[in-house]
Parts: structure tokens; sequence; C-alpha cells
């Protein structure tokens, strides 16, 4: 499915869908796209998805070529670099990929039902960056407390992240059909650039509250009992003077997301059919920094035992060689146990001098 589109957003082509059968022998069926470029060849773009269940395995990218260079298809990112997609996984009601062009204007392409649409929604990324800026400013004013639901710190945050859900609702919303972006209840973003980042979990699918707006009466029961009220079935749901957290496609959504330059800190495994239980746990590593009360590592009733109680084999590790030592050694390491503090700590530039003279012990992490 090729999405292509120039330099000018007026000259975005529609987006070609078409379905190819791959059998376990021989030759695949064919696709065939088509589309025009300007005369001059300034700058084209087409970007290429291999879908299975409108899931997104691989997305490419064919563009203008530099001098002298052949025109080909340039891999961006790939879910499965071999097309497997697992009988076990349910197909995507809606799939998205998020990109920037070279300009560094945001620009989505979305599938659903069979078609592929593609926009560079305007104010979109100003969207991104005030959300982000809410949920960064919120996490260093409220360190180290714990707020209610209804606390008023929360709920004010909550109005101000609806606020901007309910304007990504509708840039949304101008190039997916209305039944399709209602309806969706799984849906897939994958980034094909760095940092091309969608928050599609503040999606707000009620009113845009008031500033002074309160906490939905049925909110906590919203949350904590998935058939006990529901965005589409709360009275307050079309009421300015409520915003409810359920309202949020991050609490009513299943959302799998694929980020860009897969390494080994992003590792995706594909569940198999039966694969749907933990085993117990076989062996457990355990570490804790010089701070952590040590009655907890040496009482009866402390955290060494209580991990003895879940795995047959505890192993505690006094330094960061140690750890690494101990996940592989066997039995394998099912479960690992590391209580560190930060460097929010008072502590914090003491331990540092006390761990350069004792250098790689988790104990004074």
């Amino acid at each position: 499915m090729p999405a292509g589109h120039q330099r000018r957003p007026d000259r975005v082509l529609p987006g070609q869908v078409q379905t190819i059968h791959l059998p376990k022998t021989g030759r695949s069926s064919v696709a065939e796209f088509s589309f025009a470029t300007q005369a001059s060849v300034e700058m084209f773009r087409a970007r290429v998805l291999v879908m299975h269940q409108n899931r997104i395995l691989q997305t490419l990218m064919i563009s203008t070529p530099e001098a002298g260079a052949d025109l080909a298809p340039r891999l961006e990112n790939t879910d499965s670099p071999v097309f497997a997609s697992s009988v076990c996984e349910a197909p995507a009601d809606l799939a998205m990929v998020v990109n920037d062009s070279p300009a560094g204007v945001p620009g989505i392409t979305t599938i659903a039902n069979g078609a592929a649409t593609f926009s560079e929604p305007a104010g979109l990324d100003v969207l991104v960056i005030t959300i982000e800026t809410l949920l960064s400013d919120t996490n260093v004013s409220t360190a180290g407390q714990t707020l209610a639901l209804d606390d008023l710190k929360l709920v004010a945050l909550l109005v101000q992240l609806a606020t901007q859900g309910f304007a990504l609702k509708r840039e949304l919303g101008r190039q997916i059909n209305l039944a399709d972006f209602a309806g969706a209840t799984r849906i897939q973003v994958v980034e094909a650039r760095a940092k091309a980042y969608l928050p599609v979990e503040f999606v707000y699918m009620g009113q845009p509250p008031n500033i002074n707006a309160k906490l939905c009466p049925n909110a906590k029961a919203a949350l904590s009992d998935a058939n006990a009220c529901t965005s589409a079935t709360c009275k307050y749901a079309s009421n300015a003077k409520y915003v409810c957290p359920a309202a949020f496609w991050g609490f009513s959504k299943c959302i799998e997301r694929q980020p860009f330059g897969q390494s080994d800190q992003h590792v995706f495994q594909i569940p198999q059919p039966g694969a749907d239980s933990l085993s117990p746990f076989k062996a457990a590593v355990l570490a804790a920094s010089a701070r952590v009360a040590e009655a907890d590592m040496t009482e009866p009733d402390g955290l060494p035992p209580a991990l003895t109680a879940l795995a047959p084999k505890v192993r505690l590790a006094r330094s960061w060689v140690a750890w690494q030592k101990d996940i592989l050694a066997k039995p394998a390491a099912t479960l690992l146990v590391l209580l560190p503090h930060t460097d929010n700590s008072p502590y914090f530039l003491n331990t540092l001098h006390w761990r350069s003279r004792r250098s790689g012990t988790p104990r004074c992490s």
C-alpha cells in the first residue's frame, strides 16, 4: 500500500491497497501500484506498507534518489522481518504509521477497513509537545507524592489532557471514518522515523471539559470495573462540567506500539497459541541498595525468605558483575528483584563517593 505525496500538501495522492497471496511454495501473486511526479521531479515520497490482518509488518520508503543512485525502497521499520504473523494475534481495527517529513512536518498514514489515508494535520506537533510538557511538569511537581484520583492536582491535569486529547481526536477524525474511529478496540501505532511520537493514549472520547470541571462521579467505578460504566454509556460523558479518565483511549483501547529503530532495548515476542500462562519461578536473583534497611535483608521475615517461598533457588548478588553472572547461572533466573534508590536521594552524592571507593556494588547503587 503506497501513499505518495510531494512538497505541497495539496499534492497528497490517495492511498492504494491491494492483496497478494503468499503460498507455502512457489511464487506469490503480484501487486502493482502507480503514481505520478511533477515533470521536474523536485521531490517525491511514497510509503509502502506490508500488512497482515490490518497489522503492519514492514514499512518502506521510496523517495527521490540521490544523483546516480537507483530508485529502490528503503526499509524504515520492521515488526516481522520474515512477514510472519502469529495465528493467535487479533487483527488491528486501526493501524497508524507516524512519520515526520524531511521538513519536520508530522504526518499520519491510517489504515482501517481496507482503506488507507494520509494527512499532515496542521498543529499536530503543537498538540504532541503540549501533552508531553503537561506530563513532564506534573511528574516533577508531584515527585514523591501519592495522589488520589480526586486530588485537585490530578483532576486539573486530567482537564488539561482531556482538552488536548479532544483536539487530537478532532484532528485524527478528519481522516478516519467516524464509525471506524469510535468502534476501534485494537490499535497499532508504528513509528517510521526517530522520535515520531503520537500520544494516542490521550485521545479523549468525551466532550472537552470546562477549565473548572470536576471528576466524573462514575470515574472510580469505570476504572475498577470494565462493565460498570464507559464513556459511551456514562450520562456525564457529554457534560462539560465533568472529566473522566475512562474517556481516554489509554483506558479503553488495546494499543500496540512499534518504536523506530529496534535494538536490544526493544524486544518483541509474538505470543504463540497456548502460551497464555506463566510457569512457576525456578530461580530468583536479588540485589539491594545500601540504603535498604538491614533487617529487610537479614531478618526471618525479610525479603530473601519471602522470595524463597516463590522460587526454590534465591541468589544474592553483591556486585554488578555477580548480578550479570547470576542471571545466566543455572537454573536460569526467572525472577529478578533489584531495590535501588534514585538520584533524588539526599544521600546521592555521598553514595557516589562511597561507590567510587568500592566500585561495582549494587548495594550502594
